[in-house]
């Protein structure tokens, strides 16, 4: 494993929200929450950790260790003695069918403020994440809610007065290093279509070389090519390392915010206009569970 400095960091807020007499938002969320038994949930919330995984943009998949924890089992990585004074409540659509489960604790009596805080939250869909929330913040007394969000988190745009919502920190989740870029690359959504060339100049060697990337339908084909290799004309293409590599790969940043900041360079100026967003997403990625 290589040091810190040639990985690449995925991040999340640690937020608080205001919400005496709950959180007050410009939206009616459908759907309906219900208090939850842990002991009698392990096999539905198995099922939902992979449904959320599938739905979430730059979610890693749930350990053990994460179903323990969402389940009461144990309170984090520092203790394995049994949680105790947790709640649990499950999302349900209109449908009926499971979309969230959250785990929380009162957190005490900070003067002048009480709250609640979340240890878990996994959810399908914004809506999931959202009722659940709104839900742990109606509890009466309560007058905070801690808990975790993306970067570019949706609720903000629901509250009726968007300073109930406070950033108090933008953590390190997940650190990336991308050992095998045929594999990552291939495996990774898209929303633009397109072909581009990156050549990767990594100071481990680990994955140096240039990559054609075809995005088709949202699906990507990549392979490696010798510089200077007929597959190269008339392709627009890029030059950078292997920390913006790791950038691109979880949509942390842009093609075009690498060439502008002098992140990258343009080897070749082919088609690279109508190519730049190939590896833009529509918003921020998040995990439920940190690394």
């Amino acid at each position: 494993m290589a040091g810190s400095g040639s990985n690449l960091p995925h991040t999340r807020r640690a937020l608080k929200l205001k919400c005496r007499n709950g959180l007050k938002l410009l939206v009616e969320l459908p759907g309906s929450i219900l208090d939850i038994d842990p002991e009698k949930f392990e096999t539905q919330f198995e099922q939902l950790m992979v449904s959320a995984f599938e739905h979430t943009f730059g979610s890693v998949d749930g350990t053990a260790h994460d179903k323990g924890v969402a389940l009461g089992r144990w309170e984090g990585w520092d203790t394995l003695s049994k949680a105790k004074n947790m709640r649990h409540a499950a999302y349900y659509d209109e449908a009926g069918t499971l979309g969230g489960f959250v785990t929380y604790k009162f957190g005490g009596w900070d003067e002048p403020e009480s709250k609640m805080v979340v240890h878990k939250l996994v959810a399908t869909s914004d809506v999931a994440r959202l009722k659940l929330l709104e839900y742990v913040a109606s509890h009466d007394l309560i007058h905070e809610v801690h808990g975790q969000g993306s970067v570019d988190d949706p609720l903000r745009q629901v509250l009726a007065d968007v300073r109930d919502y406070q950033v108090r920190s933008v953590d390190d989740v997940l650190w990336l290093r991308v050992l095998d870029v045929i594999a990552a690359f291939e495996a990774r959504g898209y929303h633009h279509d397109g072909r581009l060339a990156v050549t990767v100049q990594d100071r481990l060697g680990l994955v140096s070389g240039t990559y054609v990337f075809e995005v088709v339908h949202g699906s990507a084909s990549v392979r490696k090519v010798a510089e200077g290799s007929v597959q190269l004309d008339g392709v627009g293409q890029v030059s950078m390392g292997e920390r913006e590599l790791a950038g691109l790969y979880l949509g942390t940043t842009t093609l075009q915010q690498l060439l502008d900041i002098g992140r990258a360079r343009r080897v070749s100026e082919a088609t690279l206009c109508t190519n730049v967003d190939l590896f833009d997403v529509r918003r921020a990625g998040f995990t439920a569970h940190a690394f």
